[in-house]
């Protein structure tokens, strides 16, 4: 609880704090642009993998867990699938325009994430499996060569 009061604490302070620039302020604006929100994250992951609670077992969910995964190549594609779009919100001026930017990046957002458990799937693990089973054909060939000591 104290690192998510922490955690919110700079959260506000960086997006809807003050706008003066007081001392104070200045002296905070160094702390949040040297990552000083750091160990206040830190303490809130730690808190999270220790404990079980309604957080942990959210996170734990299998979804989450593949979108954990994912997240990577989610990362790698999201650039090209926008580009490939070429989506640009429009301005609000009513409800349809609204509606018709919502649906359209839900959509990208969908592609992205589908396109990334594809990726996932097909490339990443693959990839991981093979890499495993070379280090282990190496490590495997390692012990066998090692000499053995009489004791």
């Amino acid at each position: 609880a104290l690192a998510l009061g922490i955690l919110v604490s700079f959260y506000w302070l960086y997006f809807a704090g003050p706008a003066s620039t007081t001392s104070w302020e200045a002296a905070f604006s160094s702390v949040r642009n040297s990552n000083g929100i750091a160990p206040a994250m830190a303490i809130f992951i730690f808190c999270i993998a220790r404990y079980d609670g309604l957080v942990t077992r959210f996170l734990s969910t299998k979804y989450i867990v593949l979108a954990g995964e994912a997240s990577y190549s989610a990362y790698l594609l999201h650039l090209p699938v926008i580009l490939a779009f070429r989506w640009e919100a429009a301005n609000v001026t009513n409800a349809q325009v609204f509606v018709g930017d919502l649906i359209r990046m839900l959509f990208v957002v969908g592609s992205v994430f589908g396109l990334a458990i594809v990726s996932w799937t097909l490339i990443e693990m693959p990839a991981q499996s093979a890499v495993k089973k070379v280090l282990l054909l190496r490590l495997g060939a390692r012990r066998r060569r090692a000499p053995r000591t009489a004791t």
